[in-house]
């Protein structure tokens, strides 16, 4: 039989026995390791103190309960400089420190937790044979819910509204996880820059156009670069626009207007110039539909054919 399937860290762990019962099943595991490190000052020491055992559950086998019964072993501290003198070894990959369930066992309830909730997590883990309180499944998810956060490199400051149009706070947002870091009660400069300087390492800080914000970023991150936001920097972009388009349709309006017919000396250019307009018209006057309108594209015709066309508009008609 492979035992090593049994065990969180075979490379750590061995199991030295099994012993059967109804509830719950008991697995001696003793460690291997040769040496341990401290824990103040991380130096390893293979000078044992003593031994002591952990008794901790672990996930459950057809529904029957498991428990681990780990011997482990107190060590000596080898550094003369270090404050702690005896220290037990650490097993980080079969169960925490100071903890009653192992690694697995606790992934296990934060996935039902998560899944289902407290109430309902608790019915579906005592049928797999999970003895667990909706109260403790709660706890796994408010644990597994603060993580240790790092200083962002990139952040966003923009204001909200508690209550709109009466009092108003600072969102600030980490651009990189995209995700909302803290909230600020107000939207003071003294605020924010008290902020920045506690969290130092910003290198990049978007905001919108107020200038209590800029004075609070300068202040509490003078190294830091400020940049306009996606929205702003859109919004600038298009009253510019609007700014150039209205200079150049001002100036537009004040230049003379040319007149439709070009200038010309030659009296013959100038009529053969209207001969052509009048032409180019001719389609869309003949094309008119309705007794209304033919009989206002006959009048325009008139006025606009010379005599030789008339005949040829006239037989259009008719037809």
């Amino acid at each position: 039989m492979n035992t090593a399937a049994l065990l969180a860290d075979p490379t750590a762990t061995r199991l030295v026995c099994i012993r059967p019962s109804l509830r719950p099943i008991t697995l001696v595991v003793t460690t291997s390791a040769l040496w341990a490190e401290c824990p103040s000052c991380h130096r390893r020491s293979t000078r044992v103190h003593s031994r002591y055992v952990r008794r901790v559950a672990d996930l459950p086998w057809h529904g029957i309960a498991v428990r681990l019964e780990l011997h482990t072993r107190r060590f000596r501290c080898r550094n003369s400089l270090c404050a702690q003198r005896i220290f037990s070894e650490r097993q980080p990959r079969v169960v925490a420190h100071y903890a009653r369930k192992t690694v697995r066992l606790n992934a296990a309830l934060e996935l039902i937790g998560f899944a289902v909730g407290g109430e309902a997590g608790a019915r579906l883990a005592r049928e797999l044979g999970l003895a667990v309180s909706p109260d403790t499944l709660l706890r796994r998810l408010r644990v597994a819910s603060q993580k240790e956060l790092t200083t962002p490199r990139i952040i966003g400051v923009d204001d909200f509204a508690f209550r709109r149009g009466q009092r108003y706070g600072t969102l600030l947002v980490d651009l990189v996880r995209r995700c909302p870091i803290d909230l600020l009660p107000d939207r003071e400069a003294e605020t924010l820059s008290a902020w920045l300087k506690a969290h130092p390492g910003i290198e990049i800080v978007t905001r919108d156009r107020s200038k209590t914000y800029a004075s609070g970023i300068t202040d509490g991150a003078p190294t830091a670069v400020q940049i306009a936001d996606r929205w702003h920097l859109l919004k600038n972009l298009r009253e510019a626009l609007e700014r150039l388009l209205k200079r150049q349709l001002r100036q537009k309006r004040q230049r003379p207007v040319h007149r439709f017919c070009p200038t010309v000396s030659d009296e013959t250019e100038a009529n053969d110039f209207l001969e052509r307009s009048r032409v180019r018209l001719l389609p869309h006057l003949l094309n008119c539909k309705g007794r209304r309108r033919q009989s206002i594209g006959r009048r325009r015709c008139a006025c606009l054919l010379p005599r030789g066309h008339m005949d040829v508009a006239a037989t259009r008609e008719a037809q």
